[in-house]
C-alpha cells in the first residue's frame, strides 16, 4: 500500500528592512506628485508614514494614488499590489509617471485595501480611523497597463497605471 501526500506552504517574504526599501521607490513617486503640486510636502510625508505602518502590520493587500481631473467624472492613477510570497524579483527604478501632465485643479487621493482576515486587520483598522481616514474609497477600474515592480529580497509591489 502506498502513501501520497501534498503539502503546501507560502513563505512570506515581510522584513521591515524590505518594506522600507520599497516605501521608499513608493516615496519617491510621491515626491513626483509633490513636485508637480498635486499635494502638499505634508500630505507626501503622511501617506509614506500611513502605508509604512499598515506593510509593518502585514495587512495591506493594495494601494492606489488617484487623481481625478477638473470636470471629469474617471479617475487615473497607479496601483501598487503588495507581493510577499517571494515571486517578485524585478526591481524597476522609480519615477516616470507624467504628474506634470495633470491639468491645473486635479485632486489627489490615496486609497488602500486592506487584508480583513490578517490578524492585525481590527488594530489597523482602528489606527487609521485614529489618523483621520475614512471608508468611502473605491478602487481604480478600466484597463491598466504594468508599469513595473519594486522589489527586495521577494518583496515588493506590482505596479499598475490607469491612464496616467
Amino acid at each position: 500500500m502506498s502513501t501520497y501526500t501534498n503539502t503546501y506552504s507560502q513563505s512570506n517574504t515581510y522584513t521591515e528592512a524590505r518594506a522600507r526599501y520599497i516605501m521608499g521607490k513608493v516615496y519617491e513617486d510621491t515626491l513626483g506628485m509633490w513636485n508637480a503640486g498635486l499635494i502638499t510636502r505634508a500630505l507626501c510625508d503622511g501617506w509614506r508614514d500611513d502605508l509604512l505602518y499598515l506593510l509593518d502590520q502585514q495587512v495591506l493587500i493594495k494601494f492606489e494614488f488617484q487623481f481625478k481631473k477638473p470636470n471629469l467624472a474617471e479617475k487615473v492613477g497607479l496601483r501598487y499590489t503588495v507581493v510577499s510570497d517571494g515571486s517578485i524579483y524585478s526591481d524597476d527604478h522609480s519615477g516616470g509617471h507624467d504628474f506634470f501632465g495633470l491639468p491645473s485643479g486635479t485632486n489627489a487621493s490615496l486609497v488602500v485595501t486592506l487584508n480583513s482576515e490578517a490578524s492585525s486587520y481590527e488594530e489597523a483598522n482602528k489606527e487609521l480611523e485614529r489618523r483621520g481616514w475614512g471608508n468611502n474609497g473605491k478602487s481604480l477600474t478600466g484597463n491598466a497597463t504594468s508599469h513595473g515592480t519594486y522589489s527586495k529580497g521577494g518583496y515588493g509591489t506590482n505596479i499598475e497605471n490607469f491612464g496616467l
